[in-house]
């Protein structure tokens, strides 16, 4: 249940939500997803577990939960207490820019698709008093009210941009990590990635795991929520974006990714994020 929820025409998102423990009873079980957005979690209360690509993160109540855009996830809820967590999602291209800077790209690397920031650290903070403030604030809609609440959320993805700037430095180990349950799965993740910079097929996995094509698209299907297809161009298109903000060419993008034609790395970004890559380069 959304108890409270903003929207804008960009598809910016701000809500607080609320699973009871009788709801989350019946929930559908959760399967891997991803979003054309950076979602940012506060975590009030549940038992969480977070699973991104091949690994598994134990979430305490107080912590907060970045994930970058276009990366494959899925939250499992265990109906002992209620569910309830702040949430705010940002479209790649309405991020709030300061100075000309977006506060969140700088924290996500090829190897890092999420930040998990415990309690310790956002009790430091002022990331609740925001997030109430927010709440309190946003009663009804009009232009002076969207500027206070347009206003407030660039104060609070800066200050969670401060403390996973701060995590980062001490190297805090917040989180228990467990790998997946299946190997087949693990296996065929990391030949992935270990493979991003070359040409990837269905056919060059099962030769390498010495499975049958039909057995590896139906595990990892069944496990993962999407094709093995689907999951090699989302990591290419994910890391084509991380090359492009190194500063490397479109052609040196296309080239690293495993991509024999240009025409072809050019065609592919733009049907999966609906844009050129000239566009996100700018």
């Amino acid at each position: 249940m959304e108890i409270l929820v903003v929207r804008n025409e960009n598809g910016l998102r701000f809500a607080h939500e609320l699973a009871t423990i009788e709801e989350l009873k019946t929930k559908p079980i959760s399967l891997m997803h991803a979003h054309k957005a950076y979602e940012i979690y506060y975590l009030e209360s549940g038992n969480v577990k977070y699973t991104v690509s091949d690994k598994e993160y134990i979430v305490a109540p107080g912590s907060v939960v970045v994930i970058n855009a276009y990366v494959l996830h899925k939250v499992d809820v265990t109906p002992t207490e209620d569910y309830k967590r702040y949430v705010l999602e940002c479209p790649i291209n309405n991020v709030p820019v300061i100075n000309g800077v977006n506060p969140l790209n700088r924290f996500f690397n090829t190897n890092k698709f999420i930040n998990i920031i415990p309690k310790e650290f956002v009790e430091k903070s002022n990331v609740l008093n925001i997030l109430q403030r927010m709440e309190k604030e946003y009663k009804y809609d009009d232009v002076y009210n969207n500027h206070i609440l347009s206003s407030n959320i660039i104060l609070y993805i800066v200050e969670v941009a401060k403390l996973i700037d701060e995590e980062q430095k001490i190297h805090y180990n917040f989180v228990n990590t467990a790998e997946k349950n299946s190997g087949v799965i693990n296996r065929i993740i990391q030949h992935i990635n270990d493979n991003i910079n070359n040409k990837i097929t269905i056919d060059s996995i099962a030769r390498e795991m010495n499975f049958s094509k039909s057995y590896l698209q139906h595990v990892f299907k069944e496990s993962m929520g999407v094709p093995i297809s689907q999951y090699i161009l989302i990591q290419k298109m994910q890391t084509a974006n991380f090359l492009l903000e190194e500063g490397k060419s479109l052609k040196q993008v296309s080239y690293e990714l495993g991509y024999k034609y240009y025409p072809t790395f050019f065609s592919a970004y733009k049907k999966f994020f609906g844009y050129c890559p000239k566009e996100r380069k700018k």
